[in-house]
């Protein structure tokens, strides 16, 4: 069921076929027509979804969704800072979708008449419309596997890129760039796309430098000027992010953030009565009813997220204060979600973590950059074993956190090291032994 909704959104107009990137949601049934809007956020948790879905499935089709959609981010999304902006309006010049569609005549003069009636059949483009004033939105009806697809793809988006474009919502929110750093970290480590981690890696320095003043977290960002204080999705989501850096690259400043960030959270958010993370800090006057939303709505709860981070936490450093702040967590969702469990689905992702804790698989770069990468394909394959992944890209046996201490490659090959808890495997530099 989710890698056929997840294949049916990619084929219709939801999808921007010409720039890529997601649009806000369908209007209909058939994933045809949608609200032109584009928001950071849909881009930062479909990124994970088809990533995951290429993993299980191994269908390079889901992977190359996770590409494109990565790939709009940087070319569309980055402010020159290094953060990403927050959205995309769904009109321009007046009317909604006006710069995303097309009609025949529109086909013509920007391709010619031969490569507009192919172009017409790749993207469902007809005479008649399946939009307003006889123009269409482009789906994906035909075979976009070809050179001459691609170079069709290339010359419209270039001719797209004369119109008035939507108006573009600029400022930088620290949750939802957090979600852009999560999904940026995950598809470089899961796909070896090192440019993506650069990205994510840019980005959470930006947010680091511009949204941290004077020991004051802010929620957004704007002209130069950091505003408003930031609230638990903010810190939940950039946790989220910091960590799928440390995973990506083994650099330990990404742990180091994340663990500032919890501790932060368990400090400020926790509510000792209820063990479920209050929305907001609590220093705002103005707030008369200080709220907790440990639901999901049209992202991820923060509270369920918060938890996931203190789960990752926990196994990346053994310190036994995240595993009890998990348990501590998870224990009061149990009466919201037996109920309705369907409100939370990011919490029934994390509670497993409370219940067995997760195996860790940390590769420790060789000096032969092929062994990494097929340890890269193996641990992320079908086929391989559930765990958290870290890619020590550094290789640096000297460290004092005990997940890396001592754990060398050997040979100069990247080296497996595969442990739950405190009992591990031999390490190994076969990338087969990671089969189920």
């Amino acid at each position: 069921m989710v890698a056929k909704s997840l294949y049916s959104m990619r084929q219709g107009g939801i999808y921007d076929h010409i720039g890529f990137g997601f649009h806000r949601y369908s209007t209909d049934m058939k994933w045809l027509v949608p609200h032109f809007e584009k928001m950071l956020y849909d881009q930062g948790t479909l990124v994970p979804a088809y990533l995951e879905a290429w993993q299980t499935t191994g269908d390079s089709f889901f992977a190359t969704i996770a590409i494109e959609t990565c790939s709009y981010l940087l070319a569309e999304r980055r402010d020159p800072a290094g953060g990403f902006w927050s959205a995309t309006d769904a009109d321009s010049e007046g009317e909604e979708g006006k710069f995303f569609s097309w009609d025949m005549g529109q086909l013509v003069e920007a391709l010619g008449e031969s490569d507009a009636t192919f172009a017409a059949e790749l993207l469902g483009i007809t005479a008649s419309g399946n939009f307003e004033h006889g123009s269409s939105v482009a789906t994906r009806s035909g075979d976009f596997s070809s050179a001459r697809a691609t170079d069709i793809r290339k010359r419209l988006y270039q001719k797209r890129s004369e119109r008035i474009p939507p108006g573009n919502d600029d400022k930088i929110l620290l949750a939802w760039n957090g979600l852009a750093i999560d999904a940026l970290a995950r598809a470089g480590r899961v796909l070896g796309e090192e440019h993506f981690t650069l990205a994510a890696e840019s980005a959470a320095n930006f947010l680091l430098a511009e949204l941290h003043v004077e020991g004051k977290w802010f929620r957004s960002w704007r002209g130069g000027q950091p505003r408003n204080a930031a609230v638990l999705e903010d810190f939940s989501y950039f946790m989220r992010g910091l960590l799928s850096l440390f995973q990506a690259t083994g650099d330990e400043k990404w742990l180091g953030e994340a663990k500032g960030i919890g501790n932060h959270i368990l400090e400020i958010f926790r509510d000792e009565e209820t063990g479920v993370l209050w929305d907001t800090d609590g220093s705002d006057t103005t707030v008369l009813h200080r709220l907790k939303s440990p639901w999901d709505g049209a992202t991820p709860s923060a509270n369920s997220v918060a938890l996931d981070g203190f789960a990752r936490l926990f196994a990346f450093t053994r310190e036994p204060h995240w595993q009890e702040a998990l348990e501590e967590g998870c224990r009061a969702l149990l009466p919201l979600l037996d109920p309705n469990p369907r409100a939370f689905p990011s919490a029934l992702q994390v509670l497993p973590f409370a219940i067995e804790e997760p195996a860790v698989a940390v590769v420790t770069a060789g000096e032969n950059d092929t062994s990494l990468e097929a340890w890269r394909k193996s641990l992320h394959s079908p086929s391989a074993r559930s765990a958290l992944i870290v890619i020590n890209t550094k290789g640096s046996p000297e460290s004092d956190l005990e997940l890396f201490k001592g754990r060398k490659a050997l040979s100069g090959k990247a080296t497996l090291y595969f442990c739950r808890g405190n009992t591990c495997e031999a390490p190994a530099t076969d990338p087969t032994v990671t089969e189920k």
